[in-house]
């Protein structure tokens, strides 16, 4: 994080410190954002049970992203229940979608009704130790000036 220079507050030196405005530079395009992103890694074998499309974008989420749940299901009973999903790894959506007919990042191409779980009557998907699967929402806004 750097210090906001030119506000009035701190010493103006670039370096954040304690009781200055601080920010985040993620480039004019904000793919310095994008790239900070973490991904959910599936902890071990499993399957996927829920793909469920929460609601589309609601203007507060960086790159209008919209919501989806993806519950991960594992042999000992543990569960992951991703909430606040905003996109879905390049090469997990594709499996997504072979077994509902869906994108899930091309949700806009599906006509989904808020509340929809793709996988609804369908076989859930396997996923492996280590895959990655989808990433959450951000909040990220532009600090004007």
């Amino acid at each position: 994080m750097d210090e906001l220079a030119g506000d009035g507050v701190g010493d103006d030196d670039g370096a954040c410190e304690a009781d200055e405005a601080c920010a985040y530079w993620g480039g004019l395009d904000g793919s310095g954002v994008r790239d900070r992103n973490p991904v959910y890694l599936s902890r071990s074998d499993g399957a996927a049970e829920t793909v469920l499309f929460v609601n589309g974008p609601t203007g507060v989420y960086f790159d209008e992203v919209p919501q989806w749940r993806v519950t991960i299901n594992y042999a000992n009973g543990v569960f992951y229940d991703l909430d606040h999903v905003g996109s879905f790894d390049p090469a997990f959506a594709p499996r997504v979608e072979t077994a509902t007919g869906c994108n899930p990042n091309a949700w806009g191409t599906c006509g989904l009704a808020d509340g929809t779980d793709l996988l609804d009557g369908l076989p859930s998907i396997a996923v492996t130790a280590g895959e990655p699967l989808c990433s959450p929402q951000m909040i990220a806004d532009e600090v004007p000036g």
